[in-house]
């Protein structure tokens, strides 16, 4: 059965008749060359150990990329997830031996959550030297530092909200009455105050105010 699988003979193959009870199909996953035989696998059992199936389909064999067998079975709907470290690393070791097209073809299908669970994927690029090279293939995008990612989103609220209007607005009346004006909830606007350094009124200020007393009011912070 496993020569079969092997050489993609899917004839001989249904002939010896696999049995899930009793052959070992993560075996004939492992040796399958061709989509039909991965095929003719899946509708009897899917695979059950998938880190050790693309292991060998992802063994970097002199003169050949990961074989078709495998891109069926990332095709398959089963989502692979491997929390084993040292097992990922192996796969991530061979898979930076393939050329670019062969990095494309298999990211292709990894890069999607019902292919490859997000925790694998993640644990899989983890390395600067995996994800330069999918960024230089366009297969991923560079990572934002908090910093850049902080400034962005002010940028972001900046062509949204005037500072000093909103400033104002939120001095005078309450953030609750502002918010539903600008149709976002009272948590967003203090969000959104927050990250544009604008102070608002502390708890009770109304109250105070509604009684007559007086309650210093900050000034408007630069925006860093």
């Amino acid at each position: 059965m496993e020569e079969a699988a092997k050489t993609g003979n899917l004839g001989i193959l249904k002939r010896l008749h696999p049995d899930p009870d009793q052959d070992n199909f993560d075996n004939l996953y492992r040796y399958a060359s061709s989509g039909s035989v991965v095929h003719y696998l899946l509708s009897m059992q899917p695979p059950l150990d998938l880190t050790s199936i693309y292991s060998w389909h992802f063994m970097p064999w002199p003169g050949r990329g990961p074989s078709w067998g495998a891109e069926t079975i990332l095709e398959s709907g089963v989502q692979w997830a491997e929390a084993d470290a040292e097992r990922l690393a192996g796969i991530r070791r061979s898979l930076l031996k393939f050329d670019d097209y062969d990095i494309r073809r298999i990211f292709s299908h990894l890069k999607k959550p019902a292919v490859c669970d997000p925790d694998t994927f993640a644990e899989l690029t983890r390395t600067s030297r995996m994800q330069q090279r999918l960024i230089s293939l366009g297969i991923i995008r560079k990572p934002i530092s908090v910093r850049e990612r902080r400034r962005n989103e002010v940028e972001r609220l900046m062509n949204r909200y005037d500072r000093e209007t909103l400033y104002a607005e939120v001095w005078k009346n309450p953030v609750q009455k502002v918010a539903k004006a600008y149709g976002i909830s009272g948590v967003a606007l203090g969000k959104a105050c927050r990250k544009l350094r604008i102070p608002v009124p502390p708890r009770g200020y109304w109250a105070r105010v509604r009684a007559g007393q007086s309650v210093r009011k900050p000034a408007l912070p630069k925006l860093r």
